[in-house]
Parts: C-alpha cells; structure tokens; sequence
C-alpha cells in the first residue's frame, strides 16, 4: 500500500488509482495507519490536486472523478469526502463551473467548515453573469 503512496507523491496518480482500486476490490488495509483505503486515496488524490493548482499546474479532473467514482459506496469520515468534492470543484471550476458548483455544494453539505463558501459564491455569482 505504501506504494500507492508513493505513486502518488511521484505524481503517478493514474498508477495509484490502479493499485486503490485493485486494493479496495480485494479488501486490503493500510499498514500502520488509522485511515482505511478509501479515505487515504481520496484524501491524497484531494490534496495533489489542490497542491497542483496552488502551483498554478493543472490536474486531471477525470482522475478525481474516478477517485470518487471508486469511494463513493465505500465508509469514510464526511470531512475526507468534503475535501475530494472541494478538489474536484476546483479542477472544474474554469471548465465546468455548473458541475464545479455541484461538487461544492455537495462538499459544503458534508462539511459546513471545509472552506468553499468563498468559491461556492464566485461560481455562482459567475454563472449568473454568464446566463445573462
């Protein structure tokens, strides 16, 4: 598992997504850890997508997408979700503000003080503009 890890810090992350998904259809743990499978993929997958758009870097939406497509049926804390959903409303957020706007809501609604109420209003105050 460490190195799923790994792949990820290396910036493989379809090659983590690999290993989550094979990990999570035959049921393997984490070592050493307090977190189960699903919640350190999403949450590391989460995490380099907002390191790569701090840097300015893009990130592979679709790689979030199946990050949460993998996890979605699975056990994790609503704040490690919150924070998959809030990434991946950044991603979209310039190429797809409505679905931006749905995954920020949804990250809203799973943890109030997740730290999207700011963009939540940017993107709708944009898509207001944009329909008129």
């Amino acid at each position: 598992m460490y190195v799923m890890l790994w792949r990820i810090d290396a910036g493989d992350y379809a090659g983590a997504l690999e290993i989550g998904r094979h990990a999570l259809r035959h049921g393997w743990v984490m070592p050493l850890g307090n977190r189960n499978v699903q919640t350190v993929l999403a949450e590391e997958m989460a995490d380099a997508a907002q390191s790569a758009l701090l840097a300015a870097a893009g990130f592979d939406a679709d790689l979030l997408l199946q990050t949460l497509d993998l996890t979605t049926d699975l056990d994790m804390p609503d704040q490690s979700r919150a924070r998959l959903h809030k990434a991946i409303g950044a991603v979209l957020s310039e190429s797809n503000p409505a679905s931006a706007l749905n995954h920020l809501n949804h990250a809203l609604q799973l943890d109030p003080r997740c730290g999207v109420k700011k963009e939540k209003q940017q993107l709708e105050r944009r898509l207001r503009n944009d329909s008129r």
